[in-house]
């Protein structure tokens, strides 16, 4: 387990050693912190990376053109958050995870399992529309959430004339979906 912080003060990619402490790449067990003082850097997860960690904290833009999976402890993003179409935010076992930064996430797939908790209060409107790919919105185990107090305008797509495009809003297993 350890403390892995972004270093960079210019917009980068997740996956460059270079960029974060110690030159090593957040992993599993590690906690991340990006809180780069005189600097306002974009971190970009980029498309085919799928990240796991047990903990994220960040006051600058974070875009997700990959996947974000968190799993432990609390973790809270604070600066814009964007997950691009086809991509998912996931949070699992005991994270809570907490986007108070200017979210957007139409098309992106949102989860919570075995008792993780998503909260995004900072996202207004969502659009599980695009392309021919399904979205969900899906919470699932007891103490699963899904929290999206403040979506305004939801559009979801039934695959009606673009199947497979659609959009799945799902609570299993006691999961809870809270819009």
């Amino acid at each position: 387990m350890a403390q892995i912080k972004w270093i960079s003060k210019v917009n980068g990619d997740w996956n460059t050693a270079a960029n974060w402490q110690g030159g090593v790449v957040p992993g599993v067990n590690d906690d991340v912190i990006i809180n780069v003082t005189g600097a306002n850097p974009v971190i970009t997860i980029p498309d085919g990376l799928d990240v796991t960690v047990k903990s994220i904290t960040s006051v600058e833009k974070l875009v997700v053109d990959g996947s974000l999976t968190v799993t432990t402890g609390n973790s809270t993003l604070n600066g814009e958050l964007v997950v691009n179409p086809n991509k998912y935010l996931q949070v699992k076992d005991t994270a809570n995870l907490v986007a108070n930064g200017a979210t957007t996430a139409n098309g992106a797939s949102l989860y919570a399992e075995n008792g993780g908790k998503l909260n995004l209060p900072a996202l207004t409107s969502y659009d599980g529309g695009y392309d021919y790919n399904p979205t969900y919105i899906q919470a699932s185990g007891i103490g699963s959430e899904v929290n999206l107090p403040n979506v305004t305008s939801f559009v979801g797509r039934s695959g009606e004339y673009y199947w497979p495009s659609r959009t799945e809003v799902n609570a299993l297993a006691q999961g809870k979906i809270n819009l």
